[in-house]
């Protein structure tokens, strides 16, 4: 979220999830208070960035799902305007998950309807018609993939899904 100019004790009690063991100031500043009290409701960690006095720390506002991902926090003194504000920036990686596809799995047979001696017999006839034209057929997978397809176009039309 950028630069606070925020002043940190690292000796903060209760606010250790918001902080770490980080900080750099003997007394924390009125904006520190108010940095702390921003990032504690709302569940935002500070990263920081320690400059080379020790004295500033630059900090930056992240949430726990991404705090695992930053690599590095850094301020980058470049624009002369007349601030004392400095851009700070943060290198993180992303992990993307790949989405997984489920399967469908299809509605079941119901079979009681079987029991009636009618549907059994039309379905029986239906099968035995059907699978007679695949007397050609060489290999076992084709047979199989055959006979799988033929059974199911068959039941599909006499014994419907489940309700």
């Amino acid at each position: 979220m950028g630069d606070f100019n925020a002043k940190i004790n690292p000796n903060q009690t209760g606010f250790e999830y918001v902080m770490g063991p980080y900080g750099s100031a003997e007394n924390i500043s009125d904006k520190g208070e108010r940095l702390i009290s921003l990032a504690h409701p709302t569940a935002f960690q500070l990263e920081t960035h320690i400059l080379s006095t020790n004295k500033y720390t630059k900090n930056m506002a992240i949430t726990k799902r991404w705090r695992s991902s930053l690599l590095d926090v850094r301020t980058h003194r470049g624009a002369d305007i007349s601030s004392d504000h400095y851009l700070v920036s943060g290198k993180c990686t992303l992990r993307l998950n790949r989405q997984t596809k489920r399967a469908t799995r299809p509605r079941p047979f119901n079979v009681e309807k079987l029991k009636d001696g009618n549907t059994a017999a039309e379905f029986q006839l239906k099968l035995t018609n059907s699978i007679e034209d695949l007397a050609d057929i060489l290999t076992f997978d084709e047979v199989w993939a055959n006979f799988k397809d033929t059974t199911i176009g068959c039941a599909e039309g006499l014994i419907n899904g489940l309700e």
